[in-house]
């Protein structure tokens, strides 16, 4: 022991181990740093097209755009700023991006809660329509370059499925564009530029209300497409293509069965194919006009089993039909009856906002969706259902805000009830509006129960762009449920007994619905 003492008191001995433990302490300390300088020079790959910017101020503020980076492209880190990097691209050219151009789950990042309609732009001098995926079928018509069809499915083998004159058809997709669309705002500024900064080149001015080609989103500018120029646009200078949307889910037919305890099924468009495989490839054989009901037997992946009234069986795809059920796309997490959904209702207006307000009576819009959703919870609840309102005392409520409680609650349905105004006292009845394509049949559901129960009409149900819908990554409705204007209607509707039938509308269309 002594000997070992000895040893260790030794100058040198001791100099050696205090050494080694001040190398020891710089490897612990050094090794992150020298991972993270090693991990940020190394190439990285960009997961979502983004654009480069000249400066970072540290507070998210970015002083220009050198360029756009397209997805795939390897770049090399540089520096990181919080949710920023400072990189150098395959050309040498340095900039700052954000950290989710690196994100993988953005790009998986998927809308098919809550799909937005898309539309075949035709792109060759001539479109042709065929009746069936084959240049040998016969032509349906010729449509003129640049018009817009509504897409019904793209079956990603060269064809697409469109509406056409209220008929199904098909077109080619290899010289033709798939996309969404968006209309320019009635502005002198609505411009295309050739990059995204407003102090770039301007390509081409549209003019307003004229529909344009969404290619990429971006947080100030949108990549569009206009005829045959490419370029980018102010997010703030065009807005969702309702209008020219509305005016093509018009030719499609409206569900007009009677409320029914059996699962149907009802065609759209008129020469819906009935095909004798659950496949895009089966042979067609026969088609069927718009508005043809149709018993539901069974499912096969995409399709419906049906039997035709000659006895024999065929299918038909979900997305030429309306169903009075949950649609394929979301019945892998519907619930199978009301008493396992959990339902939100959002009483429209309140606290500073009164809604629709008219001069001859004191009670305006606000006053009476409170008291209706009040009746629809307690007839819901009475059923097993777990109800949630986003009010329920007379305050104010953002709409987003209304959207955030239905997808933090994971609403099985989401409805925001409404009633009318409108500048002409004689319109009336209730109406209901969907904005998701998933949502459709829900909408049409509802507005039979509506039409088959209220001593109000019922207009149908369409496609409209609100924000407690599109922002909701649940199905979700708005209903409109009488003009306050009206004078007729408003003595209807101002009253207890209605509140109570619209409870019982919307509980036999909801039963119906989770059947």
């Amino acid at each position: 022991m002594d000997i070992v003492i000895q040893f260790f008191k030794k100058k040198n001995v001791q100099r050696f181990i205090i050494f080694c433990m001040i190398s020891i302490a710089i490897i612990f300390i050094a090794k992150p740093l020298i991972g993270e300088i090693a991990d940020g020079l190394k190439d990285v790959t960009i997961m979502n097209e983004t654009e480069l910017y000249t400066k970072y101020d540290g507070e998210g503020n970015n002083e220009k755009t050198l360029k756009m980076i397209s997805k795939g492209s390897k770049v090399k880190i540089l520096e990181t700023r919080g949710d920023w990097l400072k990189i150098k691209d395959e050309e040498g050219i340095e900039g700052w991006i954000s950290k989710a151009s690196l994100d993988k789950k953005a790009e998986e990042k998927t809308t098919v809660n809550n799909p937005t309609y898309q539309v075949v732009t035709i792109e060759q001098e001539q479109g042709i329509v065929y009746t069936q995926a084959s240049v040998q079928s016969m032509r349906m018509g010729e449509v003129a370059r640049y018009a817009h069809l509504l897409l019904l499915h793209d079956f990603g083998d060269g064809w697409a499925q469109v509406q056409y004159n209220g008929q199904v058809g098909w077109v080619e997709t290899k010289d033709n564009a798939i996309n969404k669309i968006a209309t320019t705002i009635d502005s002198p500024e609505a411009v295309i530029y050739d990059k995204p900064n407003t102090s770039a080149n301007v390509i081409v001015t549209p003019g307003p209300g004229v529909a344009l080609q969404v290619l990429e989103e971006y947080p100030k500018f949108i990549k569009v497409k206009y005829q045959q120029y490419t370029g980018y646009i102010e997010g703030n200078k065009v807005t969702d293509a309702i209008g020219v949307l509305r005016d093509l889910l018009r030719d499609q037919t409206h569900a007009e069965q009677v409320p029914t305890n059996k699962k149907i099924l009802v065609t759209k468009l008129n020469e819906t194919p009935i095909v004798a495989e659950p496949n895009g490839e089966g042979q067609v054989l026969t088609t069927i006009s718009a508005g043809t009901q149709l018993d539901y037997e069974d499912r096969d992946g995409d399709y419906y089993k049906i039997t035709l009234t000659s006895g024999q069986v065929g299918y038909i795809p979900y997305w030429l039909v309306i169903t009075n059920f949950a649609p394929i796309e979301s019945d892998a997490t519907i619930p199978t009856s009301l008493a396992e959904a959990t339902i939100v209702l959002d009483p429209g207006h309140g606290g500073v906002d009164p809604g629709a307000v008219v001069d001859f009576s004191p009670v305006h819009e606000a006053d009476l969706t409170l008291p209706t959703a009040q009746a629809v919870k307690a007839a819901l609840e009475q059923k097993g259902a777990q109800v949630i309102l986003t009010r329920e005392d007379d305050s104010s409520v953002g709409l987003v805000e209304r959207a955030e409680i239905s997808n933090k609650n994971n609403a099985d349905i989401f409805l925001s009830l409404h009633y009318d105004s409108t500048v002409v006292d004689t319109v009336s009845g209730t109406t209901v509006y969907y904005y998701s394509a998933n949502d459709q049949s829900l909408a049409e559901t509802v507005a039979r129960y509506l039409k088959a129960k209220l001593p109000l009409p019922n207009n149908g149900a369409y496609f409209e762009n609100y924000a407690v819908t599109r922002e909701n990554n649940q199905p979700a409705l708005l209903i409109e449920l009488g003009y306050l204007n009206n004078h007729s209607d408003n003595a209807v509707v101002n009253s207890k007994d209605y509140q109570e039938l619209v409870a019982d509308a919307i509980v036999a269309a909801l039963e119906e619905y989770f059947q």
